[in-house]
């Protein structure tokens, strides 16, 4: 089976919203797209992080993954 990309999980959860976009409040749609679009930026995070740590073998992957990762992508913005 493969993994769900980021993008596909926000894709439904967005469709989600969409589809009850009647039924909740303009704050409560806020607040879910806010939530979905944080979990989607771990989700990428940790599928860089996998790759990353797949091509490494020798060396402490965990502190120069976060490096790369800030370096390229700008952290936790």
């Amino acid at each position: 089976m493969k993994k769900q990309t980021a993008f596909q999980w926000y894709m439904e959860q967005h469709n989600i919203i969409v589809r009850l976009y009647d039924d909740i409040s303009i704050e409560e749609r806020f607040d879910r797209f806010k939530d979905i679009i944080k979990k989607t930026k771990e989700m990428e995070k940790q599928h860089i992080k996998d790759a990353w740590l797949s091509g490494v073998q020798n060396w402490d992957s965990e502190t120069e993954f976060e490096d790369y990762y800030n370096e390229i992508y700008g952290g936790n913005k």
